[in-house]
């Protein structure tokens, strides 16, 4: 069923069958957050189509048009964030550089040790590893942390 107004303590429904319009106590129903439910079922007069739901569209479209809303809102929060510049977490400057680091001493050294001069290669081991440096205070991290 479909609501059309409410008029005082009744509801002007139409039955979404046979388009029969009818009218309800709101006595025998109470809210819900699509409209109304019936406290028993109604009966269309033409149709005999049985129902306890009464759906108010105009609720339900305020309902979605809230949640679109919203999710926009979201949506346009994210990519103001996402364009915001990167800042040092601990001076909060924005005068960045980065640099990926390349071959490590320490692990080639290490590699030496355990595998011979193939553990050599391990020296390039991580790197593909940005690090972000700050210029005013010299804080460094690794990019995307």
């Amino acid at each position: 069923m479909k609501l059309i107004k409410k008029e005082g303590n009744l509801l002007y429904i139409k039955c979404m069958v046979c388009d029969k319009e009818f009218t309800v106590k709101i006595e025998d129903c109470f809210v819900t957050s699509e409209g109304y439910e019936l406290n028993k079922k109604v009966k269309c007069p033409d149709c005999n189509q049985e129902d306890f739901h009464i759906v108010d569209y105009g609720k339900v479209l305020k309902a979605f048009d809230e949640y679109e809303e919203d999710s926009k809102r979201k949506i346009q929060d994210k990519i103001t964030s996402a364009n915001a510049p990167i800042k040092c977490p601990k001076c909060k400057c924005t005068q960045l550089t980065s640099n990926s680091r390349d071959f490590s001493v320490g692990k080639a050294v290490g590699g030496l040790a355990l595998a011979g001069t193939v553990g050599l290669l391990g020296g390039f081991i991580g790197n593909k590893k940005i690090i972000i440096t700050c210029l005013k205070c010299g804080y460094h991290w690794k990019a995307g942390k």
